[in-house]
């Protein structure tokens, strides 16, 4: 399974879902899959290829013991948007601008629709200081914790 998750500038939340996700996946009891089984990647939808993750970012995740410091940011393309089984958003907005690029495809959805949590858009801490880097590491790992949930009971090997 392929996951997108798509922010702005694919500096911040983006990679900070991607990274939260995979340490969560890494966590759960591997009875009926493999983390293998998961390719988990990020994007911006305005973006330039190769931008480092913001120090903020980096230094959030570390607190999470999770380290980021190796992240460029890529653009959306067709290619990830057409090769992804699962495209997370972190805004409504971003959402609504993939599926006015991409009116056919029909797996786009925020991160807090999946978490079952609608409306609660995450919020860009970009240049906001560490403290709302690590509010947003936060907010995204209690919807991801759900999301986790909901795909692996929807998995089939």
């Amino acid at each position: 399974m392929k996951i997108l998750f798509v922010c702005t500038g694919n500096t911040c939340r983006s990679p900070m879902a991607q990274a939260i996700f995979l340490q969560l996946l890494g966590q759960v009891e591997q009875e009926t899959f493999s983390p293998e089984d998961f390719q988990v990647l990020s994007a911006g939808i305005f973006t330039h290829e190769g931008l480092a993750a913001s120090p903020e970012a980096i230094e959030a995740m570390l607190l999470k013991g999770i380290d980021i410091s190796d992240h460029k940011s890529q653009l959306i393309s067709d290619e990830l948007i057409q090769s992804a089984d699962l495209i997370i958003t972190m805004t409504d907005n971003h959402r609504q601008y993939l599926l006015r690029g991409y009116p056919e495809t029909n797996n786009i959805i925020t991160l807090s629709e999946l978490a079952q949590q609608p409306g609660e858009d995450i919020l860009d801490p970009y240049g906001m200081g560490l403290d709302t880097y690590i509010k947003t590491a936060e907010q995204l790992e209690n919807l991801l914790q759900k999301v986790i949930v909901k795909i692996l009971g929807n998995y089939k090997d």
